[in-house]
């Protein structure tokens, strides 16, 4: 998932597990970035070649430049369904160490 705010591109990841505890692996936003995100760029740079308002093209390009600046973000989220005491809580320190974010969904 991708979504962008205030000029920063969040890359998103959602964890749909089943069990409490931190998220220590994502590994399409670590071992498989640079690929993911080079589709990315593409799928961006195809809906901007498709965009038809200059509002559209606007944000479609100031994703594509947040990102080829390297400034985005690497998000994981927790949404899920699931029983209450089975709810993803965090990330571990491996991943805050490089960087990761968490959104706790279940906190909103």
């Amino acid at each position: 998932m991708v979504t962008m705010k205030d000029g920063i591109v969040y890359l998103v990841d959602n964890k749909a597990l089943t069990r409490n505890g931190n998220v220590s692996s994502v590994s399409a936003l670590t071992t498989n970035f640079a690929k993911n995100k080079d589709v990315v760029l593409n799928e961006l740079n195809g809906a901007l070649a498709k965009a038809v308002s200059k509002e559209e093209k606007d944000v479609l390009q100031s994703a594509v430049t947040a990102i080829e600046k390297g400034n985005y973000k690497k998000v994981v989220t927790n949404a899920n369904l699931t029983k209450d005491d089975a709810i993803l809580s965090g990330v571990s320190q491996t991943l805050k160490d490089d960087g990761f974010e968490f959104i706790d969904v279940f906190k909103r």
